[in-house]
């Protein structure tokens, strides 16, 4: 094999490629890459198992041949190489692969080919076409109230389904529920199924803000963008029925600014370390406190528009993750009284809905 090839444009695709490598395995192989030369193009590839990622450049190919390579070793020395033009080249036996910058050579043991999972063709399915940032946007939105409870699989996973024009993404651990629905430009009638949560967070360190397609079959997905192909495994279990669980109606509602709602509950939080945060509502202010039996204890005042008055606590984290994935500047919060859930949402625009659930104060 015989490779010519921008240093740029082979780091930009292992930057892609290296998503899916996995770090923690008894299987050697599958801390490395796949690197395969043919035709005109380099296609790389890694894989976990459950996810996998290939990605193709095009190069200039003097001799066909696939090799695979330890993934971070390989992937750290392009990174640090200067800009310019770079040979890759493996030995005749396939056991050695070399790589020439300028004056210098490297050169890496291989790992048998034969022994790297083949990859999964995108067969026919349901598809969703839609924009990279949505996408992103409905991820992030999401992801952090998945749970991490292996052994309550389906709540690991993050939950798609198709409306009209639309999906709509959500996630639960039980304690909060965070659900956004966001446009597309194409979306097949009858779409539903569950993500792991590992596989997007992957997922959207990789997405540009382009038009990306998404195919659906029973047990996989497939996200196309650009020059790449991402894959994962679908968890096989029943969501939540989760609609049933906002509230009608609240017993107060209280708009207030984000930022300074986030920045009084940051501070607190962050300087005296506590894990609750209580809200008491009077008349049009918000008393914002913590206590902690280390450091004391803090309260700020925000003034608010409020439907009338209540006291009510939640773990700081989740309200600060719910709070800072709304993009409006005014939020609403609908409150309960007693242990009933709130539900965050922002004022106007998106449609976010972050419903979370009070502690003992």
């Amino acid at each position: 094999m015989l490779i010519k090839i921008l240093k740029s444009e082979l780091e930009e695709t292992l930057r892609i490629a290296t998503r899916a490598v996995s770090s923690r395995t008894a299987l050697p192989i599958l801390t490395g890459i796949s690197i395969e030369a043919q035709g005109d193009k380099l296609k790389i590839r890694s894989t976990d198992l459950e996810i996998s990622v290939e990605a193709t450049v095009p190069s200039t190919i003097e001799e066909e041949g696939v090799v695979v390579v330890p993934a971070k070793p390989f992937y750290d020395l392009v990174r640090k190489l200067e800009e310019g033009i770079i040979y890759l080249k493996s030995d005749f036996d396939g056991t050695e692969l070399s790589i020439e910058a300028e004056n210098n050579i490297y050169k890496f043991r291989t790992l048998p080919p034969g022994d790297f999972p083949q990859g999964v063709p995108v067969p026919e399915g349901k598809k969703i076409v839609l924009n990279g940032d949505d996408m992103i946007d409905a991820i992030k939105k999401t992801s952090r109230s998945a749970s991490k409870d292996e052994s309550r699989v389906v709540l690991t996973g993050v939950h798609f389904e198709s409306g009209k024009n639309s999906i709509t993404v959500a996630a639960t651990d039980s304690y909060r529920l965070s659900v956004v629905t966001v446009p597309c430009n194409y979306v097949d009638e009858g779409i539903e199924f569950l993500v792991p949560v590992r596989a997007l967070d992957e997922l959207s360190k990789i997405i540009e803000n382009d038009e990306l397609e998404i195919v659906v079959t029973e047990k996989q997905i497939f996200v196309l963008q650009g020059n790449w192909v991402f894959y994962s495994k679908l968890i096989d279990g029943q969501f939540p029925a989760y609609k049933q669980l906002f509230p009608e109606k609240p017993s107060v509602e209280v708009t207030v600014e984000k930022e300074k709602f986030v920045n009084a509950i940051d501070r607190i939080a962050s300087v005296f370390k506590v894990n609750a945060i209580t809200m008491e509502i009077e008349e049009e202010n918000m008393k914002v406190y913590g206590h902690s039996s280390d450091y004391g204890e803090a309260m700020e005042k925000i003034s608010v528009k409020s439907t009338g008055n209540i006291k009510v606590a939640f773990n700081q984290q989740y309200l600060l993750d719910g709070v800072r994935s709304i993009n409006a500047d005014l939020i609403r919060i609908e409150l309960q009284e007693g242990l009933n859930p709130a539900v965050i949402r922002p004022l106007d625009g998106e449609e976010y809905s972050y419903l979370l659930m009070p502690i003992k104060s």
